[in-house]
């Protein structure tokens, strides 16, 4: 599998790939409280998130197709993406328009890493701006 993140960088080869797990969408969230709905790096910059998510409904981009996320997790369990905001969205959106009847769960490439590790975890893989939400804060705390 090829792992990309904001920046294009290939990962194929990084200690951290043993850390990607396949994570049904619906437990994933959001770290940002908004996002851009233009693709601004990767092999959909420029496009709009709708169309990612037209092309999984079309069939012409599979789930499999896309880039893992990374997420954090906080000590509760709770899975925060802090890369592929766009992409969670986009999958999300795909998820809510399948038919409900005998339908799978969609399921993403998820690099996951815990909160605690985070200061562990390479930051040019992050967006220059992320830093831990206030919902992450409150989430980590036991």
């Amino acid at each position: 599998m090829e792992l990309e993140f904001c920046f294009d960088f290939p990962l194929d080869h990084c200690a951290w790939a043993h850390c990607i797990q396949r994570i049904d969408v619906e437990q994933l969230h959001f770290a940002h409280a908004s996002i851009s709905m233009t693709f601004r790096n990767g092999r959909c910059k420029g496009e709009s998130v709708q169309t990612l998510t037209n092309k999984l409904l079309s069939g012409e981009t599979q789930v499999e197709d896309i880039p893992a996320l990374v997420g954090v997790q906080d000590p509760h369990g709770k899975v925060f993406i802090v890369s592929g905001n766009r992409r969670l969205f986009a999958l999300k959106a795909f998820a809510d328009q399948l038919p409900k009847e005998g339908a799978q769960c969609v399921k993403a490439s998820t690099l996951l890493v815990s909160l605690s590790d985070m200061h562990l975890f390479p930051q040019s893989f992050l967006p220059a701006v992320w830093k831990p939400s206030p919902v992450m804060m409150v989430a980590a705390q036991p």
